[in-house]
């Protein structure tokens, strides 16, 4: 099970950003050296991650992985490894997570940083839920997230 936790690092969200002030009128703040998240890529971004809550949750890995970005080759980082490239992603979840063995996900404790125009960097918790027997696994990931044709893609998934 400890290999079922571990692989879930490309898992991300559900969660309100009520926490974040977010304004679309300031692009860059000189004082704090930071970009500032924006509320229209904030929303693209947890769209990404219901969608992949909702793919784990009907058992539909290959939807699951279409929130990795469709022309870059990606990566998930684990205890497992590296694995590169969304065919070998896809093929991993397979493994490990066949049909009826996948659990109920939420996300949660998600923000986000906006480092560049381009770029995203999120950290977030991923709960994954199992009826029998009663267990549920936490643990937490990093995303880098990158802008692709007005959407927003995981390139690299570091879990834990």
């Amino acid at each position: 099970m400890k290999i079922e936790k571990l692989l879930l690092g490309g898992l991300v969200l559900t969660c309100m950003l009520a926490s974040f002030n977010l304004s679309e009128k300031v692009v860059h703040s000189e004082s704090e050296n930071e970009y500032v998240v924006l509320p229209s890529d904030s929303a693209l971004i947890m769209e990404n991650f219901s969608r992949q809550e909702e793919c784990w949750n009907n058992e539909d890995l290959a939807c699951y992985v279409e929130a990795y970005h469709p022309k870059k080759q990606v990566q998930t980082i684990s205890r497992a490894g590296v694995t590169k490239g969304k065919k070998a992603v896809l093929d991993q979840y397979q493994r490990y997570y066949p049909s009826g063995r996948m659990g109920h996900l939420h996300f949660d404790e998600i923000e986000l940083k906006r480092i560049s125009e381009e770029y995203y960097y999120v950290v977030g918790r991923f709960n994954l839920k199992y009826q029998t027997p009663d267990t549920l696994f936490q643990g937490w990931f990093s995303v880098l997230m990158q802008r692709y044709e007005n959407k927003w893609f995981m390139v690299s998934d570091h879990s834990s």
